[in-house]
């Protein structure tokens, strides 16, 4: 049972942890969302600028004449780069590796899985937090033969259920909206914490 607990516990760090967004202004810069409202606000920056680059194109649009041979060809050799490009991103998009790789990152459209936030997250110490918690769950689940100390583990579940709380508090502070997989992780954190104590207190009454 507590090994089948140890292993949900580390699956958790896969699913949504907090939200996460990225949009695509001017064509170069990269805005963040951590939260709905953020999100909806580059959006619209989004769309402002496209609307602007549209705007300042047509307004410098002049009419041109063409040779009709020479848009053949070059239409020819478009078409050829857009078929090579177009197999070339087939190619990489069936790439197995890389799909799973994001779906480790990004549960869904919307969201950074806990691995995720170790990476992305808003400031380094939800980062540093997250990463000491997934570092503790790994241990308990992959040293469990060696771990015979009920102290040890529960000083290990303590910082863990700590490092989660930091964790939470942060992203409070931070407007970073947490989703369903933060919750999850700790509520299985507390069950564990609760079943070594009453262990604890068990083997010295």
């Amino acid at each position: 049972m507590k090994l089948t607990l140890r292993l949900v516990t580390v699956i958790c760090y896969f699913l949504p942890f907090a939200f996460f967004l990225t949009t695509c202004n001017n064509g170069l810069e990269l805005r963040f969302a951590y939260n709905q409202a953020d999100a909806d606000r580059n959006k619209l920056l989004e769309k402002e600028s496209v609307e602007v680059a549209v705007a300042d194109t047509a307004h410098y649009e002049q009419p041109i004449s063409f040779d009709t041979t020479k848009i053949d060809t070059a239409t020819q050799t478009i078409l050829t780069d857009i078929a090579k490009t177009s197999s070339d991103t087939l190619q990489k998009s069936t790439d197995y590796g890389d799909r799973v790789l994001k779906k480790m990152l990004f549960p869904t459209d919307t969201s950074l899985s806990g691995v995720g936030s170790i990476l992305y997250f808003k400031n380094l110490t939800g980062q540093i937090t997250i990463t000491l918690c997934l570092l503790i769950s790994l241990i308990l689940f992959l040293a469990f033969k060696f771990l015979k100390s009920h102290k040890a583990k529960l000083y290990l579940l303590s910082t863990a259920v700590l490092s989660l709380t930091i964790f939470i508090v942060d992203s409070f502070i931070s407007n970073v909206t947490l989703l369903w997989g933060s919750w999850t992780l700790f509520v299985l954190l507390m069950l564990q914490l609760i079943i070594e104590f009453n262990n604890k207190r068990k083997a010295y009454p």
